[in-house]
């Protein structure tokens, strides 16, 4: 758990990727008292960088409903509940939904390499009435997804979503 400026950060470890059907597909968890925590994310085939020109993203580059936040079972629920918890929201019971699609970008200037690379992704969610950003940032090298917030503004959204 990273705290940036009143912001809270979760990073998971890769330990598992496969490529199925055109998607790249991570399993990610991590250890909190004792408990493991983790889900899996599915991202659209390789596609170029969100930005533009001096540093400017375009709007259409938004891969719609290009990846899928996809619940692992109890360790998800456990994820959920300690979003939850560290966002200061009531946690007890929460279960992840099995799955949520989402638009992204990579907010990168170059192709995204899935190998060594780092990718750093601007990710909007919304199911109802309820709408939400995070970032999610991959260290390829590393081996480590970071579940970043955007803002805080968007933790109970985001709960809201994730939540069956």
């Amino acid at each position: 758990l990273v705290p940036h400026e009143g912001w809270i950060d979760i990073p998971l470890s890769i330990v598992e990727e496969t490529q199925r059907g055109g998607y790249h597909v991570f399993v990610a968890k991590g250890i909190y008292r004792g408990d493991m925590l983790g889900m899996m994310v599915k991202l659209k085939g390789d596609y170029s960088s969100g930005f533009v020109v001096d540093g400017i993203y375009d709007e259409n580059l938004f891969i719609k409903d290009g990846s899928e936040l996809i619940s692992i079972g109890a360790e998800s629920d456990r994820l959920l509940q300690f979003m939850a918890r560290k966002y200061g929201l009531p946690d007890s019971g929460l279960k992840m939904k099995k799955r949520q699609a989402l638009a992204y970008v990579n907010l990168g200037h170059k192709k995204p390499d899935y190998k060594s690379g780092k990718i750093r992704y601007k990710m909007l969610l919304e199911r109802e009435y309820k709408f939400a950003e995070l970032l999610m940032n991959f260290d390829f090298s590393k081996r480590v997804i970071s579940i970043n917030e955007k803002d805080t503004v968007y933790r109970q959204s985001l709960i809201d979503i994730l939540k069956e």
